[in-house]
């Protein structure tokens, strides 16, 4: 009984853990509305820049995270724009979706 106890005290540490790291990554990039140079000037990496193909990989990898950001940048909007018959249909579909 002990045993399971302890094992359960670590693994919600842990889940807390993991949790409490994710709240941080997102709050850094969405505590203000600086997203796109967060990505920018957070994205590079300064330490593989000797060899031309690792910064092109750098290059690559900085835009897909811009086109990332403008996408859930254009999602957040769309959320904030839907108006109240749009709330009621998805609230429908999810419920609808529940109990399937």
């Amino acid at each position: 009984m002990l045993l399971f106890a302890l094992l359960g005290f670590f693994f919600i540490i842990y889940q807390w853990l993991v949790f409490d790291r994710k709240v941080q990554h997102d709050n850094l990039y969405t505590k203000d509305t600086i997203v796109f140079a967060r990505v920018l000037l957070n994205g590079w990496d300064w330490y593989k820049v000797d060899n031309p193909l690792d910064a092109d990989l750098q290059i690559s990898l900085i835009l897909k995270n811009l086109q990332e950001a403008k996408a859930e940048e254009k999602a957040k909007i769309d959320v904030a724009e839907r108006n109240e018959e749009q709330k009621m249909n998805l609230c429908m579909r999810r419920g609808y979706t529940y109990l399937l």
